[in-house]
């Protein structure tokens, strides 16, 4: 049994370990990237403003820049854009991540 991983994998024939970083899990600091992948988006689409108005209070609150109400409303569709296509890229990467390992354990 492999000591890493807590499975067979990563045990040679000959009883010997094979490379660490072949089988290793996921260390603590991947794992938080992983879920700060995730987290950043969602987040972000749940407090995008629901007004221009707000939008444009936002972006003056934390740079000093004023902006028209039609500008802040293409800011807030813009934004809601990016987290929705981050959000599918992870989606799909999860998917495609899942797919790798069924066809590997087959």
């Amino acid at each position: 049994m492999c000591i890493h991983c807590s499975s067979d994998r990563g045990v040679e024939p000959s009883g010997e370990h094979s490379t660490p970083s072949a089988h290793a899990p996921h260390t603590r600091l991947a794992k938080c990237r992983a879920m700060l992948a995730w987290a950043l988006p969602i987040a972000t689409l749940a407090m995008v403003p629901k007004c221009p108005a707000c939008v444009v209070g936002y972006i003056l609150l934390f740079t000093g820049i004023g902006i028209s109400l039609p500008a802040a409303g293409g800011v807030r569709w813009a934004l809601i854009a990016a987290c929705v296509l981050a959000l599918a890229w992870l989606m799909v990467r999860a998917a495609n991540g899942i797919m790798r390992r069924r066809a590997s354990a087959a």
